[in-house]
């Protein structure tokens, strides 16, 4: 979300999912980071704070990754049927995957968003990225570029 919303376009979330939760720990760490964009997504209800029910799995999470967010993002996902796990850490991927879950980075998030017409090019917001600090290497922006069809 920090990153989407860097660049404008924490909406694209909105316009390719249905429901967006946000743990708290992710709310609160997001929140000193941005004002902007979330605040008004959270105000305007679409982006929807919550808490996982199990925090002791939770707590083992975030023992294995070291982070309460990422850890919360995967608590929270493993609670709810069909649930897609937002999020970008590699750790965290890993863990996620390994659970079960299905995981979309930003990269994928802007990618879903090209193949579904929302967007009309990616590598203009590939370029945001990089311009605001997404570490984003030369192998895989031109992957990305690949799978947008515009290279």
């Amino acid at each position: 979300m920090i990153h989407l919303s860097r660049i404008g376009q924490v909406d694209l979330l909105r316009a390719l999912y249905i429901e967006i939760l946000v743990p708290n720990a992710v709310a609160d760490e997001v929140a000193r980071h941005l004002i902007g964009e979330f605040g008004v997504a959270l105000g305007a209800g679409w982006l929807k704070r919550t808490t996982p029910r199990d925090l002791a799995r939770v707590d083992e999470i975030e023992r294995e990754l070291g982070g309460r967010g990422e850890a919360e993002v995967i608590g929270v996902a493993l609670e709810i049927e069909d649930a897609v796990v937002l999020i970008d850490e590699t750790a965290a991927r890993r863990c996620a995957r390994a659970r079960g879950l299905p995981v979309r980075g930003t990269l994928g998030v802007i990618l879903h968003a090209k193949r579904r017409g929302l967007i009309e090019r990616a590598t203009p917001l590939l370029d945001d990225l990089r311009r605001t600090g997404f570490w984003l290497d030369d192998a895989t922006y031109r992957r990305a570029r690949e799978l947008a069809s515009e290279v």
